[in-house]
């Protein structure tokens, strides 16, 4: 880094705790190129403009920012060395006495070295500009650094509570899907216990089981459509049927199916054997069979086809 950038970079240094030092006393470089750029609210725009009227060094210091874009313009014509002179006298003498020591006095000196008749004509006007290009390049900075921070600091809570909000919803899915499974095992342990319960009543002997004998429709010429009643005493599971058939043609096997009122099969199955009775045997679980009113029919099956046996109607009644 050569000479000239580190006498550059401290006096911008000075600057900086020059307005420090003074921030009570005089409007702060931010607040100046705010109030400049119309970027303050009304009340602080009217607050700079009472400081304006009492303070002529601020107000100097604006007029000098408000001058800054001009300077290339100006700069088509060379200083004298009485211009650059009375420039500096003019400068010093809007800076009181007690501030002269602070970032001016820094300052100076490096304007000495710049104001060498080599380069003379545009020292004074260049330098100022690039000093206060640099000091609203690092305010600029500084605020977007500033404004980055209190985004984070503002981002951060509120993505904490996203987290937390989450957190809890899914804690409270849990808590609901726990519930919902300890119900449904209590369920199911219900269920279990019953049907163990049933089980073991299965398991033992059956006393009083009842037994109807049906006779198909149409087995007495003439006679209308007739239905069997089997009364059902409370203690019984089971209820047993004899069927008897009229057709007495061989089959290979027999088919049964079982049919409620509104014609829903409650129950069919292959594998019927004839006795030696000539007649089938079935025994129904109470269970399946409700009270009401039911159909069966006989099937033969052979060659892959079922033909219709008998028909029979029953009614059950449970007392």
């Amino acid at each position: 880094m050569s000479e000239r950038q580190e006498r550059f970079k401290a006096a911008v240094r000075a600057l900086m705790e020059e307005a420090a030092l003074q921030e009570d006393a005089h409007l702060t470089p931010e607040r100046l190129i705010a109030y400049h750029q119309g970027e303050l609210s009304s009340e602080d725009e009217r607050r700079v403009q009472d400081h304006l009227v009492v303070c002529r060094e601020c107000t100097a210091l604006l007029l000098d920012l408000e001058a800054f874009p001009a300077l290339d313009q100006q700069g088509a014509r060379r200083l004298s060395d009485a211009e650059v002179a009375a420039a500096w006298q003019q400068m010093e003498s809007q800076i009181q006495p007690g501030e002269t020591m602070g970032f001016f006095a820094g300052a100076r000196q490096w304007f000495g070295a710049m104001l060498s008749p080599a380069r003379l004509p545009y020292a004074i006007a260049a330098s100022l500009f690039i000093v206060s290009l640099a000091l609203a390049a690092w305010i600029v900075s500084l605020r977007q650094e500033n404004q980055q921070l209190m985004a984070r600091l503002k981002v951060s809570p509120a993505g904490q509570d996203r987290d937390l909000a989450s957190i809890k919803r899914s804690l409270q899915e849990a808590r609901r899907r726990l519930a919902e499974a300890a119900r449904r095992d209590e369920q199911y342990q219900t269920q279990i216990a019953q049907l163990q319960q049933s089980l073991e009543e299965l398991s033992q002997p059956q006393v009083n089981v009842p037994i109807a004998d049906l006779y198909p429709q149409g087995f007495i010429r003439g006679q209308q459509e007739t239905i069997e009643t089997i009364e059902v005493p409370p203690g019984a599971n089971f209820f047993a049927l004899v069927l008897n058939v009229s057709d007495r043609r061989p089959y290979a096997s027999y088919a049964l199916e079982i049919v409620d009122r509104e014609g829903r099969v409650i129950w069919r199955d292959r594998g019927l054997r004839m006795s030696s009775y000539d007649n089938f045997t079935l025994m129904l679980p109470r269970r399946l069979f409700p009270a009401g009113e039911y159909r069966i029919a006989l099937y033969g099956l052979r060659d892959g086809r079922r033909e219709l046996v008998d028909r029979y109607v029953l009614r059950i009644q449970y007392q």
